[in-house]
């Protein structure tokens, strides 16, 4: 049976279950017999006991615009009462704030999840017919999410189907996978096939829900990698952004400086790149801002636009961001919240919402409002969070020549905007034992990979690049003992990166996996796969 551990523990004394068409079923010995029953059974829980069907019922939502409120555990036959309360005038005449159509309302959502085959049902009625919302302080989980993510219009003109979906910043939406659950004993190869055939083809139709539904693929894969005793909650900008699940209402910054149009373009160009991901080319591992110089902005009455040229891939595209309304809080951002338009080259665009001016990994929790009616504008730097990288390697302490200290360790880089695009790194390298090496630099512009000035636990220093192959200067020293000792591919090039301590006279290095295949990037600091 493909659910929840925990409601298999709930559950443990239980014989009904939910078969893949949605009826009821009941295990009947063991076995055989008992594996027939169990596995073509296939239901997504989130932590919680089946109560029965859910709650459909209109409800009168002024900050999302919902028609209809789905509430509690998804089961058989909600798809067709959903399918009834669709065509009812609860979901009619949501105005289209882009073009003045009306469009049906949003589909508000509080449930645990339930019946995977269920919530795939309902997945396919309302894509292209209703949009979907999480609200403050409500949960969307297990297979509530495959609904979510089916939210969606189809409005009169030449945006053909387009992804209509938000959550709340105080929301919850979260994902997990299912699992495989059977009875002890002894089955059969015929049976062993079914089951794998049932999990396979559960997977299956997810994906040709995602397909149409605007689901990334990495979205689908994150999720199956989440145990069904965990759940991967969507709860910084960077993961919404990346998967195209709009945030709403939030803060609005107060100045529309040039961080934000570089966190903007970055936001959306997560999404777009995470699609052609395939080629390797991003990776949301690591701190990667696009653009080559800082954008430039102009003023058309309440109209403001920021261009950020040299964007993207070889730097080939411009980014263009236009807030329309100006970034005053009395004006009216419409039933989307959203500020106006966001552009990539001549082919991507995307309405353009307050929470993408903040940068990747800055909470969604700390971008609500007081009021969820009323706009409410906040210093920028107060709701700003820092880019975060993170990754696994070895930490090397030379006395000259002589190695010192030599541990795998972990590596966590934080860089915090400041004024205009100059930023402050602080990385921190922690040993096994817990003791960490720090590096604090200084920088005038965010594109600039390397900060123009560092200080190695409180002595100042600078970056020195160290090869297997010598180039003369100082650090060649201990370039043979790190490239000896470095558990790196031996087909592959050592390189790594030197500070020296100028008051302690010791050279610390540092060798990244990241620099390599990701096989050698998953090993953790303690050596363990």
């Amino acid at each position: 049976m493909i659910e929840d551990s925990q409601s298999n523990r709930q559950n443990a004394n239980r014989n009904d279950c939910s078969q893949l068409d949605g009826s009821a079923c009941r295990p009947v010995g063991s076995g055989l017999l008992a594996l027939f029953w169990t596995v073509v059974t296939l239901s997504w829980l989130a932590w919680a006991e089946p109560t029965g069907a859910a709650d459909i019922r209109p409800v009168d939502d002024p900050i999302f615009e919902c028609g209809l409120e789905i509430v509690g555990t998804i089961d058989k036959g909600d798809s067709l009462k959903l399918k009834a309360a669709l065509s009812g005038p609860a979901m009619k005449g949501r105005p289209d704030s882009e073009q003045g159509t009306l469009i049906p309302k949003r589909l508000c959502l509080d449930s645990p999840g339930g019946s995977y085959v269920e919530a795939l049902k309902i997945a396919r009625q309302i894509y292209a017919k209703a949009g979907t919302a999480v609200r403050r302080g409500k949960a969307c989980e297990s297979a509530c999410s495959v609904v979510f993510m089916a939210g969606s219009i189809a409005p009169e003109d030449d945006r053909g189907v387009i992804a209509d979906r938000f959550i709340h910043p105080l929301a919850k939406l979260g994902f997990h996978a299912p699992s495989l659950v059977v009875e002890e004993g002894q089955y059969s190869q015929q049976a062993v096939n079914k089951a794998y055939k049932i999990a396979i083809n559960s997977v299956g139709q997810l994906m040709a829900i995602a397909g149409y539904s605007k689901t990334p693929p990495t979205l689908i894969g994150a999720m199956l990698e989440t145990p069904p005793d965990r759940m991967m909650y969507i709860d910084t900008v960077g993961e919404a952004a990346r998967w195209l699940i709009s945030v709403a209402p939030t803060v609005v910054p107060n100045k529309f400086s040039d961080i934000t149009i570089v966190n903007a373009c970055n936001n959306w160009y997560q999404y777009h790149t995470d699609v052609i991901s395939a080629n390797g080319f991003f990776d949301s591992r690591k701190v990667r801002l696009s653009g080559v110089s800082a954008p430039k902005k102009k003023r058309d009455g309440d109209s403001i636009s920021g261009s950020l040229e040299g964007f993207g891939q070889e730097a080939a595209s411009v980014c263009e961001v236009t807030v329309s309304n100006g970034l005053t809080p009395s004006k009216s951002y419409g039933s989307s919240h959203n500020l106006g338009w966001i552009t990539i080259g001549k082919e991507v665009g995307l309405q353009y919402h307050p929470f993408m001016m903040f940068s990747r990994d800055t909470p969604l929790a700390g971008l609500a409002r007081d009021d969820d009616r009323a706009p409410q504008q906040v210093a920028f730097e107060s709701r700003n969070g820092p880019w975060i990288n993170e990754s696994v390697g070895e930490c090397f302490v030379f006395a000259g020549a002589t190695m010192k200290d030599h541990e795998r360790c972990a590596m966590v880089e934080q860089k915090q905007a400041g004024p205009g695009l100059s930023f402050k790194s602080t990385t921190r390298f922690v040993w096994p034992s817990g003791s960490k090496t720090v590096l604090v630099g200084h920088g005038k512009s965010l594109f600039n990979e390397f900060p123009e000035t560092e200080a190695i636990n409180g002595a100042a220093t600078s970056l020195e690049l160290g090869d297997s192959q010598p180039s003369g200067a100082p650090v060649d020293v201990v370039s043979k003992p790190i490239c000896n000792r470095a558990t790196i591919p031996s087909n592959l090039r050592c390189r790594f990166k030197c500070w020296l301590n100028g008051t302690s006279g010791n050279r610390f290095c540092f060798l990244n996996y990241a620099d390599y295949d990701t096989d050698v990037q998953a090993w953790r600091p303690d050596g363990q796969q």
